[in-house]
């Protein structure tokens, strides 16, 4: 069943980028789009090994706080609840 999201996330260019850290040179950032189940489109940045880190299934950890939250603040939520 594909869900058809009924609120999308907002695209930003790379311009509009504000990341705190620099890219090693061995990872490669792709930003990602997927629906919920309640049709809000979720933004996420994946990262992967050049040396084709990107083929085949590989381990992952996937960060994301409570329902409504910013990534930033679900570590804290994580801790305290």
């Amino acid at each position: 069943m594909k869900i058809e999201p009924t609120m999308a996330a907002t695209r930003v260019t790379a311009d509009e980028d504000q990341y705190i850290f620099e890219l090693s040179d061995n990872v490669t950032r792709e930003k990602v789009y997927y629906p919920t189940r309640f049709g809000v489109e979720i933004a996420a940045d994946l990262y992967y090994a050049k040396d084709g880190g990107n083929q085949g299934q590989q381990p992952a950890i996937v960060v994301g706080p409570p329902f409504g939250g910013v990534k930033e603040q679900g570590q804290v939520c994580t801790r305290t609840n």
